[in-house]
């Protein structure tokens, strides 16, 4: 089930940030392990914050016409 849902504008602010940061340069250790996150990472992972806060699974979100604080996801 799709719930619509508000995020705050501090929120929103720490999306932007880290956009504008970008991802880390990623590079790989001996055994092709990564070190560093990409910009996709990083954003997956404050919207796993988000989901927790909010009871949605992070990966689902989709924006809202309403506005750019709104989207929709399915509930947890």
């Amino acid at each position: 089930m799709r719930k619509e849902f508000e995020m705050t504008q501090e929120e929103m602010d720490i999306i932007i940030e880290i956009n504008k940061q970008g991802g880390d340069p990623v590079m790989y250790l001996s055994g092709g392990m990564p070190f560093g996150e990409s910009l996709q990472e990083k954003i997956n992972d404050y919207w796993e914050i988000l989901g927790r806060k909010y009871g949605f699974k992070p990966l689902t979100g989709q924006a809202s016409p309403k506005g750019k604080l709104f989207f929709t996801a399915e509930v947890i």
